[in-house]
């Protein structure tokens, strides 16, 4: 029998380069986010005209805003008032998501058979609302950017669905068997996490550092020098997530927290599990109108 070559970090990044399941973006789509990039320079109508120009990433945004999702007190009518309202951020980790849904689920080759998407969406979703219920214990009144984030942090588990199926799949048996996600990840892809495989792509996507950051380091926060606080929140947005999410597989890896990011953002024991509680009801409620 044939030996197997051991996958390294470089034969890795080459699998997904050379992917045909790797999506390309549009000319339109590069421009938005070179746009939305430079914020010191950032025209709100500029920004406005070069989404609308793509009608169908326009009507999704405004539909989701205007959906029961967000709960605003008002009508968002078009893009340029859903960035004033929202902030440019927001916005501009919205369109991510919808546009890493629009052409990952495109791509028609890859997709894993054991990995079940649909069913991970609702670990993403999770994280996103945990992390609007931390903003609410905590105080923080920019609530939409942190559940903006918590759609984006698990973005390289989309190239791997899409570009390593295989793996994503032998991933999710010793997940399923009960062995913690990143652990596993390391065993099968030679160190690499999903982690780092999203920063890649976020990098190789011309992504913002803030959303670049949250990608590669909602499991290491402290591994971070710049806006420690929100990596402290998605660290903890994304653990409760993920207990949610290993409870609709079965499985109980036994995650344990680090109680320095508890005691840092002042929460406790008792607020993570009043967050676990809510989630199901949450997710329930929010999933029709994020997982397709």
């Amino acid at each position: 029998m044939e030996d197997v070559p051991l996958l390294t970090k470089e034969t890795l990044y080459q699998l997904v380069e050379t992917s045909n399941a790797l999506p390309k973006l549009p000319l339109n789509i590069q421009n938005i986010f070179k746009l939305l990039n430079t914020p010191a320079q950032i025209y709100i109508d500029d920004v406005a005209k070069l989404v609308e120009e793509d009608q169908e990433l326009s009507k999704l945004l405004l539909r989701h805003l205007n959906s029961n999702v967000f709960l605003l007190y008002r009508n968002i009518s078009d893009i340029k008032e859903a960035v004033t309202f929202l902030g440019i951020e927001s916005v501009r980790n919205l369109l991510i998501f919808f546009i890493a849904q629009k052409f990952f689920q495109a791509a028609d080759t890859g997709k894993a058979a054991v990995f079940n998407m649909r069913q991970y969406w609702k670990h993403v979703l999770a994280t996103s609302i945990a992390a609007d219920m931390i903003c609410s214990r905590l105080g923080i009144e920019d609530r939409y950017r942190m559940f903006s984030y918590g759609l984006n942090h698990d973005i390289g588990i989309l190239v791997m669905n899409a570009c390593l199926p295989k793996e994503l799949d032998e991933i999710t048996s010793k997940v399923k068997s009960g062995v913690p996600q990143i652990v596993a990840e390391k065993a099968v892809l030679g160190g690499v996490t999903h982690s780092h495989i999203g920063a890649w792509i976020c990098q190789r996507w011309n992504f913002s550092p803030e959303i670049t950051r949250v990608v590669e380091l909602h499991h290491t926060p402290y591994f971070g020098t710049e806006d420690l606080k929100t990596l402290e929140i998605m660290y903890l947005a994304d653990l409760i997530g993920t207990q949610y999410y290993e409870r609709l597989l079965n499985v109980n890896s036994s995650m344990q927290i680090n109680h320095k990011v508890l005691g840092s953002l002042g929460l406790t024991l008792e607020d993570q599990k009043e967050i676990g509680i809510a989630l199901p009801n949450e997710v329930a409620r929010i999933a029709k109108y994020f997982i397709l």
